[in-house]
């Protein structure tokens, strides 16, 4: 028996080690330099070789709520003579200020690593399209047309490898204000003196633009603010960090109706459920295209308001895709945790996008194939169970050693059959859609598995006690009356004296009359034996219970089941 526990318990360890697929994320800095990792792709801002303080972080589905984070100390190299795929990174941007009036100048500024150039597309209230190229950590004016409205502002950073790195802001422009004229006071009568003239002195005002906060480091978040007023100093100045909250809320991100355009956009929609808090709050989406050898040819982010659910279409036009395999994906950021990510892989072919399966289609297939797992595997138990009830008097002839044989070879049975599953799992389409591809549902799928095979192991372990259960069932169903043979089934045995020993387990008959009792022994009696034999002889009343007389009972202080 410690034997087949032990191999049990091998079999789960080997399924979890070849079931779970974690997804592995890793952030590193030091004084100078910056490597990140997420899943299998690396990359990094300079050439080097020096020890990263970074935070380890491991998920095991698709949300990082319950993920476990650590900081760890490694010598990471990077060195000259070796092609390392480079992803441009943007780390802050800013438009200042982010409301003026008609006329006003505006100051753009990015600061982006690993980067070839850096511009700015301004799409104007009219949809008239500007491209203002920009300087990599410093700030450049541009002179909006005079059109009073909404200025959307993509940021642009592109790698020597061709990759785009992009963000996404707006600024305003109002019409001038109208100031009314000064009234000067008309002179006095005759001979009076002339009349003296009036000087308006105007109060300096304090305008402060600041960026948007920016993600969490350190427990803290940062942004930047300016006076673009008339007044010089620091009053009234904004709260430029503060700590890092967490929000009372859970999303779920949906990526629905991928297309491709005629003149090579990619189109899609983005679904945001919060599933969890009711205050309206900023989240970061970022978008990422990653080609077939895991480099990342194209990201962008932008903020988006959430407050209950939020469906809206997104274009990429930025980046003509060619033919090839590519990953479409979208991570939903708030404070320092990534609350939410979905992923699509698509084909484009001829200038068509073939899209694999959906996330909800796959949710789908493997809910039915769920569902029909759990059928067969009801089915199959019930089966077996029948199939003991129908040979009980059958087994019940088997001798203690053929028994145990018996007992071994299901046993083993039971362990290879385990086996082969585990191995042809893996080669076969089902695999691809209950275990792959969906990260969020891995580890139900995996824990409804290790529950059909523990259960179909209980039943053939318990086999026995299932059965009389059963028979107990079907005897109280049928409801005996109390003077025929079968109506003696499961009575509870008591001495005169009125100590309990056990319930009735089987009648032995003789010639045209009940020849003895065969009792089932209760537990608290440490005895080996499975059971007694009473002379019915012995048996002093039956009713709602059978009463034994003392000398029995006396006979049954020789085997130690009567306390004294």
């Amino acid at each position: 028996m410690k034997t087949i526990n032990f191999l049990m318990i091998i079999t789960c360890l080997i399924n979890l080690i070849f079931l779970v697929q974690p997804a592995l994320a890793l952030t590193a800095n030091s004084s100078n330099y910056s490597v990140s990792m997420f899943g299998t792709g690396i990359a990094t801002g300079k050439p080097s070789s020096i020890n990263y303080n970074s935070t380890f972080l491991s998920e095991a589905k698709g949300t990082t709520r319950n993920a476990e984070s650590g900081t760890y100390t490694a010598n990471i190299g990077f060195f000259d003579d070796t092609i390392y795929y480079r992803s441009a990174s943007i780390t802050s941007y800013s438009i200042s200020p982010s409301s003026a009036v008609v006329g006003s100048s505006i100051s753009l500024s990015i600061s982006a690593l690993n980067v070839q150039s850096v511009w700015a597309r301004i799409v104007a209230p009219n949809s008239q399209e500007q491209t203002k190229d920009l300087v990599n950590g410093q700030f450049v004016v541009y002179n909006p047309p005079s059109i009073v409205g909404r200025y959307n502002v993509t940021f642009y950073a592109n790698s020597s490898s061709g990759a785009i790195a992009s963000a996404v802001d707006y600024f305003e422009l109002t019409s001038s204000p109208v100031t009314p004229p000064v009234q000067q006071p008309s002179g006095g009568g005759g001979s009076g003196g002339g009349g003296g003239t009036t000087t308006i002195i105007e109060q300096c005002v304090y305008f402060w633009d600041c960026t948007p906060w920016g993600l969490c480091a350190d427990g803290n978040q940062t942004r930047e603010c300016r006076n673009t007023g008339t007044c010089n100093g620091t009053e009234s100045k904004p709260v430029e960090e503060m700590p890092c909250s967490k929000a009372l809320f859970d999303i779920a991100l949906n990526l629905k109706k991928i297309n491709l355009t005629e003149n090579n956009t990619l189109k899609f929609s983005v679904e945001l459920v919060e599933k969890r808090g009711a205050e309206k709050i900023d989240v970061y989406v970022k978008y990422t295209i990653i080609n077939k050898d895991n480099e990342e040819i194209f990201s962008q982010i932008e903020t988006k308001a959430v407050q209950g659910n939020l469906s809206y279409q997104k274009e990429i036009e930025e980046i003509g895709l060619v033919d090839g395999e590519y990953a479409l994906r979208v991570d939903i950021f708030y404070g320092y945790e990534q609350r939410a990510f979905a992923e699509q892989k698509f084909k484009i072919k001829d200038q068509e996008i073939k899209i694999e399966e959906s996330s909800l289609k796959i949710q789908k297939t493997n809910r039915l194939i769920l569902l029909g797992i759990a059928i067969i595997t009801s089915a199959i138990a019930f089966f077996v169970v029948y199939l003991l009830i129908r040979f009980n008097k059958l087994l019940k002839r088997f001798n203690e050693q053929a028994r145990r044989k018996r007992k071994a070879f299901t046993y083993g049975l039971v362990v290879l059959l385990i086996f082969v599953l585990l191995a042809i799992i893996p080669k076969t389409n089902i695999a691809g859609k209950t275990i792959g591809n969906l990260s969020s549902y891995n580890w139900k799928i995996i824990l409804l598995l290790l529950l059909i095979f523990f259960v179909l192991a209980l039943l053939i372990v318990l086999r026995k006690r299932i059965i009389g259960f059963l028979f107990r069932m079907t005897d109280n169903y049928k409801k005996h009356p109390k003077n025929s043979v079968k109506g003696l089934m499961n009575k509870k045995v008591y001495t005169e004296s009125g100590y309990y020993i056990g319930k009735i387990d089987d009648v032995i008959l003789g010639e045209n009359r009940i020849e003895s009792l065969k009792i089932k022994v209760d537990k608290k009696h440490k005895l080996k034996a499975k059971g007694v034999i009473i002379d019915y002889k012995h048996v002093k009343g039956v009713s709602e219970i059978i009463i034994i007389e003392e000398k029995a009972a006396e006979h049954l202080e020789k085997f130690g089941l009567m306390s004294t």
